[in-house]
């Protein structure tokens, strides 16, 4: 979702199933494609976890880091309980420094992103078209040569 500075705003860009794990106090890794979403430059957006959908009233924590791994991310949290319209109208709350450390801590997660492939574009078009016609014409060439030796 995008980030308004406070709070989630916009439509979800991606939800993943349901996941689980059993391990406690280790860093137990999720892995999600999402198949593509588009993101604008410029813009912020938010990665969060969730658990507003799910009937079974469960705990869950996450891994905190106070190393500050990546620059320009804070770690925000939002006990919304069952409703989560909350996400995108109420305020999160910063996650707060740890032992009188003045940087806020981030959540441990790590996120790969990628470019999508280039499309050519209509400019391109005509040198394409020349290419494949020049191409075309020394194949042609080729094959002619071959059919008069014969």
């Amino acid at each position: 979702m995008a980030w308004d500075g406070g709070k989630a705003t916009g439509p979800v860009l991606y939800e993943s199933s349901q996941e689980v794990t059993f391990q406690r106090n280790v860093f137990s890794p999720f892995n999600f494609v999402t198949g593509g979403v588009n993101l604008l430059a410029g813009q912020q957006y938010v990665v969060f976890i969730n658990a507003s959908n799910i009937s079974n009233n469960g705990s869950g924590s996450v891994g905190l880091l106070s190393s500050n791994p990546y620059l320009g991310g804070d770690g925000f949290f939002l006990n919304n309980g069952p409703n989560f319209s909350q996400v995108t109208t109420t305020n999160w709350n910063s996650i707060p420094s740890r032992n009188n450390v003045s940087s806020r801590q981030d959540l441990a997660f790590k996120a790969s992103f990628s470019s999508p492939a280039a499309i050519p574009t209509p400019a391109l078009l005509p040198g394409m078209l020349a290419l494949g016609m020049n191409m075309w014409r020394k194949r042609r060439a080729t094959t002619s040569a071959e059919t008069s030796q014969v």
